[in-house]
C-alpha cells in the first residue's frame, strides 16, 4: 500500500493539481503532480522508490554520538578549527557537562575512548589554567569557586590529581585572600600617592589649579584664609604604601619623605604662632570610584581606620614641631571628591573683628568709642582724639595686627567721615575734620604701640559720599565708625603720586604768636576757613583765640574772631608793621608773629584709593576721595551746643 503520508493514493482519470505538504524543520515541500521532478530537504528526509514515478519520503536517522564525538573533537583536539573560548570557570563547566553526556549514553552511543581520555585531560588542563590565573590576579572568589567545584565533583577531583594538589590549593587560599585585600585597599586608597608603585603625588595638578587664587607671598607649602580658618597643604604629604600596611587588620601611617613633612608642617606651625586658635588635622578619605568587580563597602571600614592613623601621624608631627597637643584634634573627613586631601581647620574667634578675605578689609564687632569733644560759640575745646576706651582700641588693632602678620602686608585705618554736613558754618566744619584726621592718627599709632611697624601703618578719613560708593558690606550711615584695609600690594608710589597743599585752598602753613600780654593769645595757630577772602586762624589748643583779617583792612588778634573782643592789630599778618593795641586795659606787651611755612602738618592728598582687593579700585566709581591725613571728612560722637 502506498504511503498516504508521502504521496496521494492513485486513482483513474486524476487531472487536478494535488498539493501534499510535508513539513519539516527547514520548510516544507510543495508537490504539483506526481509525474513533475520534486525537491527535498536532504539533511532531514531522505527518499526510496516505492513504486516507478512515486517517491517516499522518511526522516534521516539522528547521529547522535557522531555530532557529540565531532563537538568534543572540536574543543579538546589541537589544531581543529573552531571559534576559541575565552578560559573561564563556565567553559571548565562546559566541558564537564560534555563528558556527563559521554558516560550517560556510553551503553548505546559508539565514542572512541580516545577521545574520552582527551577530554578528561582538557578539563585537568583548563582546571589548573584558572588556578594558576586566580592565585596571579588575587582573585579569592575565583579560586573559592574552582575549590568547592572540585570537592562537590567527585569525578572532576579524580581528574585534576595530576596537575592540582586540592589540600595545597586550600592551603594557599587565606594568604590570595590576603593579597586580593592588599590590591583592592592600595586600589582604593586615595592618600598619599596613587598606587604602591607611583611616586607621583594624588592631585597635584588639580589642587594646584583649584588654590592658584589663594596663593599668598611668603608661604610655598601652604594657603590660609583668617576668615575661614581653613588652611590647605598645597604641598600633599605623601605615606609609604607597601603590601605589608595592606594586610595589617590595624594599619600605620609612615611618612615616605620624612623630610618634606617637616618642611611642610613647619609652615602650619609658624600659622599657628600667629594666630594661636584651636586647630583640627584632618585626612581626606575621598569615596574611590567605581571599579568593576571590586566591592568597596566591603573595605570602607579599614580605609576609614587608614585615614584616623594618617592624621593622628599628621598630629603627632605638628606636636614635635611645637604646636600644644590640647590644642589639636585629628580628625578624617569623607567626601565623595577633593583636590585636598589634608588640610587644617583653625577655630577662628576673633573676639573685637570681622575678616572679610574677599576685599581684604577688617570691621569691628563693636564701634570705638571717642571721648566726646565741645564745639560752641563760647568754648571750641581742642580738636584732640583720646579713646573713650582704650583698651578696646588696643585689643582691636593687635587683632588686626595679627592677620597682617599673616600677609606681611600695610595696614591702613579709615575713619568715616558722616559729620560734615552738620556743621553750623565753615570753621565748624574745619575743626570738624580736624577732629576726625586728629582720630586717625591716633588709630594709627595706637597700631604702632600695638606692634606694627610703623612703615607699614596709614590712614585715612573717608566722607559720606565716599563711604556710599565702597563696593564691599559694611554700614553706608556711619555707625561703623571705621575700617581697616590691608594692602598686600607694593603701596611705595602713592606717596610720590599725591597732591601736596590744602584740598581747601587754605594755605599749608601755621601761624606762631609770642609776646602777647594775654598768654592764652600765645602758641600756634592753625588755619581754621575763610573770612573775607582771607584765612582765619584759631589757636591749635582750640578755645577761644583767634586770629582773622577784617574789611577795616586789619588783621586782629581776637575772641572767636570778633573784632569787638579784639585784643591786638595790624596791617600785616606778620609784619613788617607791628601790632598795636586795640584796648585801653593793656598790659603794654606787643606780640610778635611769624608765618611758619610748611609747619602745617601736610595733607598729601591721594590720587587713587589702592584697592582692597588687589587690582581692583577701593571705591566703586570716580576717582577716590580718600585723603590721607585730610580734612575733608567729619567725625562721630560729637558734642556740640
Amino acid at each position: 500500500m502506498p504511503n498516504v503520508a508521502t504521496h496521494p493514493p492513485r486513482s483513474p482519470g486524476r487531472k487536478a493539481e494535488i498539493k501534499v505538504p510535508i513539513e519539516s524543520s527547514r520548510g516544507e515541500i510543495p508537490f504539483t503532480t506526481l509525474e513533475i521532478a520534486h525537491t527535498w530537504n536532504r539533511d532531514v528526509l531522505y527518499h526510496t522508490d516505492y513504486q516507478p514515478n512515486f517517491l517516499a519520503f522518511q526522516p534521516l536517522p539522528t547521529d547522535t554520538a557522531g555530532k557529540l564525538a565531532k563537538n568534543i573533537a572540536d574543543e579538546v583536539i589541537p589544531g581543529r578549527k573552531r571559534e576559541k573560548e575565552e578560559v573561564t570557570l563556565d567553559y571548565l563547566r562546559k566541558l564537564r557537562s560534555m563528558y556527563s553526556d559521554m558516560v550517560e549514553g556510553r551503553g548505546r552511543r559508539d565514542v572512541p575512548t580516545a577521545l574520552l581520555r582527551q577530554l578528561m585531560a582538557s578539563i585537568d588542563k583548563v582546571y589548573a589554567q584558572l588556578v594558576k590565573k586566580a592565585v596571579k590576579s588575587s582573585d579569592k572568589d575565583i579560586l573559592r569557586e574552582l575549590i568547592d567545584f572540585a570537592d562537590q565533583d567527585a569525578l572532576v577531583k579524580q581528574m585534576i590529581k595530576k596537575s592540582t594538589k586540592l589540600d595545597e590549593l586550600k592551603e594557599l587560599l587565606p594568604k590570595v585572600a590576603a593579597d586580593h585585600n592588599m590590591r583592592i585597599r592600595d586600589q582604593l586608597d586615595e592618600g598619599g600617592v596613587r598606587r604602591m608603585s607611583s611616586q607621583k603625588r594624588a592631585s597635584n595638578a588639580s589642587l594646584l589649579m583649584a588654590l592658584k587664587k589663594e596663593k599668598t607671598d611668603g608661604w610655598k607649602h601652604i594657603t590660609f584664609n583668617p576668615e575661614t580658618g581653613r588652611l590647605n597643604l598645597l604641598t600633599e604629604l605623601a605615606f609609604q604604601k607597601t603590601p605589608d600596611l595592606y594586610t595589617k587588620s590595624k594599619p600605620s601611617a609612615e611618612w615616605m619623605e620624612p623630610d618634606l613633612a617637616k618642611e611642610v608642617l613647619s609652615e602650619v606651625v609658624k600659622v599657628w604662632e600667629i594666630f594661636k586658635f584651636d586647630l583640627d588635622v584632618v585626612q581626606v578619605h575621598k569615596t574611590p570610584p567605581p571599579v568593576e568587580g571590586v566591592n568597596a563597602s566591603e573595605h570602607e571600614e579599614w580605609l576609614i581606620t587608614l585615614a584616623k592613623s594618617r592624621a593622628k601621624k599628621l598630629k603627632e608631627e605638628l606636636g614635635n614641631l611645637g604646636i600644644p597637643r590640647e590644642n589639636m584634634s585629628a580628625k578624617v573627613e569623607k567626601v565623595d571628591g577633593s583636590a585636598v586631601m589634608q588640610y587644617c581647620q583653625f577655630s577662628m574667634k576673633w573676639q573685637h573683628i570681622r575678616f572679610s578675605s574677599q576685599h581684604m578689609i577688617v570691621t569691628t564687632k563693636k564701634d570705638v568709642a571717642w571721648e566726646k569733644r565741645l564745639y560752641s560759640y563760647e568754648r571750641h575745646d581742642a580738636p584732640e582724639a583720646t579713646f573713650a576706651d582704650p583698651e578696646l582700641a588696643k585689643g582691636v588693632c593687635k587683632e588686626v595686627i595679627t592677620i597682617s602678620k599673616y600677609y606681611n602686608c600695610d595696614v591702613e585705618v579709615v575713619i568715616h567721615n558722616t559729620q560734615t554736613k552738620k556743621a553750623v558754618d565753615d570753621e565748624h566744619k574745619y575743626w570738624i575734620n580736624d577732629l576726625f584726621e586728629n582720630r586717625a592718627e591716633k588709630f594709627k599709632d595706637e597700631l604702632v604701640d600695638s606692634g606694627l611697624e610703623d612703615s607699614k601703618a596709614d590712614c585715612a578719613v573717608i566722607n559720606e559720599e565716599e563711604l556710599q560708593a565702597l563696593e564691599y558690606d559694611i554700614p553706608k550711615d556711619g555707625s561703623a565708625g571705621c575700617h581697616f584695609v590691608l594692602h598686600t600690594e607694593d603701596r611705595s608710589d602713592s606717596a610720590a603720586n599725591g597732591q601736596s597743599g590744602d584740598d581747601r585752598g587754605l594755605p599749608d602753613h601755621q601761624v606762631e604768636v609770642t609776646g602777647a600780654g594775654p598768654f592764652e593769645f600765645n602758641g600756634i595757630y592753625r588755619p581754621a576757613g575763610m573770612l573775607n577772602d582771607k584765612p582765619k586762624y584759631r589757636h591749635e589748643k582750640g578755645g577761644k583765640p583767634t586770629i582773622c583779617f577784617h574789611k577795616d583792612g586789619f588783621w586782629y588778634l581776637c575772641f572767636n574772631h570778633n573784632i569787638k573782643q579784639s585784643f591786638y592789630k595790624s596791617r600785616d599778618l606778620d609784619g613788617p608793621e607791628p601790632y598795636k593795641h586795640t584796648i585801653t586795659d593793656n598790659s603794654g606787651l606787643i606780640p610778635m608773629v611769624k608765618v611758619l611755612q610748611g609747619g602745617r602738618s601736610s595733607s598729601n592728598s591721594l590720587k587713587s584709593a589702592k584697592s582692597f582687593t588687589p587690582g581692583q579700585s577701593a571705591l566703586s566709581k570716580g576717582p577716590s576721595m580718600l585723603r590721607q591725613g585730610s580734612r575733608n571728612s567729619v567725625s562721630f560722637n560729637l558734642d556740640h551746643d
